[in-house]
């Protein structure tokens, strides 16, 4: 560590800069305006886009998980299917988990222990058990007469 004294400089000191990183004019990194500095109405509109956001994740969740499931339904009937016709072992299921995994490295859920499960959901569920619920099917058109 050094022992040297620090000169305190009587230079005026620099403004604050309101950039990140070097500062080129083809490089501005600008620094987000503090809280004071925010209109009336910013609060309102973040909480509005906050609340669309998770609205909408909620959402894509919902539409998706059907699919998710179907596809996890799939590949159970596939390993049962298997396992009754060719008597797939259970060596069988910790190979295809690897060969998964490795050909889909950014999906979860294909561990042993998944495939496993999905094996019994197809078991326990024999016929397709994925349908568009009720409210989902189409509405046949209905003619409204006003007097």
């Amino acid at each position: 560590m050094s022992s040297k004294p620090r000169k305190l400089s009587q230079e005026k000191a620099p403004e604050p800069r309101l950039s990140r990183g070097r500062t080129r004019p083809d490089a501005i990194f600008p620094v987000a305006p503090t809280a004071s500095s925010l209109p009336e109405t910013y609060a309102t509109t973040l909480q509005e886009i906050k609340t669309h956001l998770r609205s909408a994740r909620v959402r894509a969740v919902l539409a998706a998980n059907p699919i998710v499931i179907e596809a996890y339904w799939h590949t159970g009937k596939i390993i049962l299917a298997r396992q009754q016709e060719a008597a797939w072992g259970a060596k069988i299921i910790d190979r295809l988990a690897v060969d998964l995994q490795k050909a889909f490295p950014d999906m979860g859920g294909l561990s042993v222990r998944n495939l496993l499960a999905m094996k019994i959901f197809a078991r326990e569920f024999p016929e397709d058990p994925i349908a568009q619920q009720p409210v989902a099917h189409p509405v046949p058109s209905i003619k409204l007469t006003f007097f």
